[in-house]
C-alpha cells in the first residue's frame, strides 16, 4: 500500500526532528568523549602538565582509604578527587588529564540536559547555542590565557575549569530555565557541586544567585528550599565524616595565608583579559545609554510567576547584569588566572542579544559588534590553541615519550626541541646540582617560565621513569620494600605509580608558598613514620628549598641516600646503611 503523502511528511518531519534535538546530540558528545578515554590517548605535553599528578595523588590515597580533606590537605575541594577516582577506575587506560578534565561531566551534563528539557521545547535555536558553548569548554582541555608559546594541553587549573563550567550552568539556569521545579533541582546540585570543588567558584556563583534574588528572579520560596537541602547535605556529610568542618577550617587556613594579595590579583586578572573587561564595560556603557533614551533595559522578559516590585526593576537591568557577571568572572580570575572564569558572561551576553534584537539597524550593528569584541577573545582563543596544538600532534616531527614504568602517565606526545632539551637539560643538572642549589638559596628560579616549558616537563617525566627503576634496584639489593614513600616537590606520583601508599595528613598539591598550612604534631609524626623520602635535584628550586625546610623536623634522624643522579632519599636507619 502506498503510504500517504502527509504521513510520509510526518515522519520526516519527526526523523528531523529528533536527530536536530539538542538532548540528542548531548548524549552524542558523551559517547565521543568516552570512547576517548576508553583506549588509550596521548597529548601533546604543555604548561604545568604535573597539576594534573594531584589528582593522581589524590586517587591513590582514596584507593587506600584515605578521605580527601580528612586525611590529606588539598588545595580545592574533595568532589573533584572522588569523581577523577572514579572515572580512573570505569576508564584505567584513559588519560589522566582528560580524566582530570571531564570527570566533573558527572554533574555538569545532568545539569545541562534538565536545561535543555526546560529550553528546548520554546527555543531550539537558544538550546543550541547553549549546548554549543557548554560542549566547547567541557571538552577542551586549554585555558583561554596562554602560559607559553609553545602548544600544548594545559594542566594548569583544571579545578578552575571545572568550576567555570559549573558556573556557567548556574547562569543559564538563573537566565533561561523557567520550569520552578526544575530550576530547584538545578541550584541544589550547582551550588553543591561548586561549593565542594572550589570556594571562589562558590562565592561567584553566589553573586550571581544574590543578584538575581534581589531582581526577583527567584522566588523566596526557592531560595528557602534551596539553602535547606544544601545546608542538609552538608550536614549529613560532617556528621558521617567530618570533612565539611575540616574543609571549611583549610579554607580559612588558606585565605589566612593569602590575606592582602586580593587586589594585586585583581590587577593580575584584569590585565590578562584586558579586551574582555573594556569591551564588557563599553558594551555596559551602550547599554546605560540605551536604557536613559528608551527605558527598555529590562534584563530577562519573563516573570517566572513572580511580580517584579519597583525596587527590583530599578537594578533589573541589562548592564547591572553584564557588570555582575563580569564582576564575578574576575573575582573567580583571581585565583589562578588564565582559565576559563569568564565564560559565566556567555549566557548573559545570549541574553542581552534576544532583549534588545528590535534596535534599529545602526544600534544592532554596535550591539553585535560590542559582543562580538567581548567574546571572541573568550571562545577564539580557546579554539586557537586547540586548532594549533592538534594540527602539530598530527603533522609536527614529536616523540611518543618513551619509558618503562609511568602507564597512563606516560601518554604525552612531546616536541622533538622540547624532548632534546629534557634530555640535556636532565644532564646539566645531573651534573651541576650545587650550582642550581646556591642558586635557588639565593632566591631565583631558573627560568620565570620554568614549570611551563614542555621541556621541563618532559624531564620531570623522565626522572621518575628513571628513579622507579633505582627504587626498585635498591629494594632488590638490600631485600627491603619501601611501603610508603613521600616526595618533597609539588606533587607526589611515586606511590600511585608503584603501587604504594602515600603518608596521611601531607598537603597535596604543595605550593609552600600558598598551599601548605604549618606542620602539625600529626603531619610531622606521619612523614616520619614514612618509609622512604624522596628529594628532587633537577633542579633544586626554591619551592624545594623550602619544602625541605618546612618538613625538616621530620627528616632529622634520617640517612641520606643517593638514587639517581636527579634524586636523593632520606631513609631510615634501620633500612640500609648509608651509600
Amino acid at each position: 500500500m502506498l503510504e500517504s503523502p502527509g504521513t510520509g511528511t510526518a515522519k520526516s518531519g519527526l526523523f528531523s526532528s529528533v536527530l536536530t534535538s539538542p538532548q540528542l546530540w548531548l548524549v552524542v558528545f558523551l559517547c565521543l568523549l568516552a570512547a576517548m578515554l576508553i583506549y588509550p590517548v596521548s597529548l601533546m605535553i604543555g604548561p604545568m602538565y604535573w597539576d594534573t599528578f594531584i589528582y593522581l595523588d589524590a586517587a591513590g590515597r582514596i584507593s587506600q582509604g584515605q578521605t580527601p580533606i580528612v586525611d590529606f590537605f588539598a588545595p580545592v575541594g574533595p568532589l573533584g578527587y572522588y569523581l577523577f577516582a572514579l572515572f580512573e577506575w570505569l576508564f584505567p587506560n584513559g588519560n589522566p588529564l582528560l580524566l582530570a578534565d571531564w570527570c566533573i561531566l558527572v554533574v555538569a551534563a545532568p545539569a545541562m540536559s534538565l536545561i535543555l528539557f526546560d529550553i528546548g521545547p520554546r527555543s531550539r535555536i537558544i538550546a543550541w547555542s547553549l549546548l554549543a558553548g557548554f560542549m566547547i569548554f567541557a571538552a577542551l582541555p586549554f585555558n583561554v590565557f596562554g602560559f607559553y608559546p609553545y602548544p600544548g594541553v594545559e594542566g594548569f587549573g583544571i579545578y578552575n575549569r571545572q568550576s567555570a563550567l559549573l558556573m556557567y550552568l548556574l547562569t543559564t539556569a538563573v537566565l533561561f530555565v523557567d520550569n520552578r521545579s526544575i530550576r530547584l533541582v538545578l541550584f541544589i546540585i550547582l551550588t553543591l557541586a561548586l561549593f565542594l570543588t572550589k570556594i571562589t567558584g562558590f562565592i561567584s556563583g553566589g553573586l550571581v544567585l544574590a543578584f538575581a534574588f534581589a531582581c526577583g528572579l527567584i522566588k523566596v520560596r526557592t531560595a528557602i528550599m534551596t539553602a535547606i537541602v544544601f545546608l542538609a547535605v552538608l550536614g549529613v556529610w560532617q556528621i558521617y565524616d567530618g570533612t565539611i568542618g575540616y574543609y571549611i577550617q583549610d579554607i580559612l587556613a588558606l585565605t589566612t595565608r593569602n590575606e592582602g594579595v586580593l587586589l594585586p590579583r585583581f590587577l593580575t586578572a584584569t590585565s590578562h583579559f584586558t579586551g574582555v573587561v573594556i569591551a564588557g564595560g563599553l558594551l555596559a556603557l551602550y547599554l546605560i545609554i540605551s536604557d536613559m533614551k528608551d527605558g527598555a533595559g529590562r534584563f530577562v522578559t519573563r516573570m517566572t510567576g513572580s511580580t517584579i516590585d519597583g525596587s527590583a526593576f530599578a537594578i533589573h537591568r541589562d548592564w547591572l547584569w553584564l557588570s555582575v557577571l563580569l564582576f564575578a568572572g574576575l573575582f573567580f580570575e583571581t585565583q589562578n588566572t588564565g582559565s576559563h572564569a569568564f565564560i559565566i558572561v556567555l549566557p548573559g551576553v545570549l541574553k542581552i542579544w534576544l532583549n534588545n534584537q528590535g534596535r534599529q539597524r545602526v544600534s544592532g550593528a554596535v550591539l553585535a559588534l560590542l559582543i562580538a569584541f567581548m567574546c571572541v577573545p573568550i571562545v577564539g582563543g580557546l579554539l586557537h590553541k586547540a586548532i594549533r596544538t592538534t594540527a602539530v600532534s598530527l603533522i609536527g616531527d614529536n616523540y611518543a615519550l618513551e619509558n618503562r614504568n609511568l602507564g597512563t602517565i606516560g601518554q604525552v606526545i612531546v616536541k622533538d626541541v622540547s624532548y632534546k632539551r629534557a634530555e640535556r637539560m636532565k644532564k646539566h643538572y645531573e651534573e651541576n646540582v650545587p650550582v642550581t642549589r646556591r642558586l635557588s638559596e639565593e632566591g631565583e628560579m631558573q627560568s620565570f617560565l620554568l614549570y611551563s616549558e614542555p621541556g621541563f616537563q618532559t624531564m620531570w617525566l623522565m626522572m621518575h621513569d628513571e628513579l622507579i627503576d633505582a627504587i626498585e634496584a635498591y629494594e632488590r639489593e638490600n631485600d627491603l620494600t619501601f611501603d610508603t614513600i613521600f616526595t618533597l616537590d609539588f606533587t607526589n606520583i611515586v606511590p600511585f605509580v608503584m603501587d604504594r601508599k602515600a603518608p596521611q595528613h601531607v598537603a597535596i598539591g604543595a605550593d609552600p608558598f600558598r598551599a601548605i598550612p604549618p606542620l602539625d604534631a600529626k603531619t610531622t609524626q606521619a612523614v616520619r613514620d614514612t618509609d622512604l623520602i624522596l628529594s628532587p635535584k633537577c633542579p633544586v628550586t626554591p619551592a624545594i628549598l623550602l619544602l625541605e625546610q618546612i618538613y625538616r623536623p621530620a627528616l632529622d634522624g634520617r640517612r641520606k641516600i643517593e638514587l639517581t643522579g636527579c634524586f636523593d632519599a632520606y631513609i631510615l636507619d634501620t633500612d640500609a646503611p648509608a651509600q
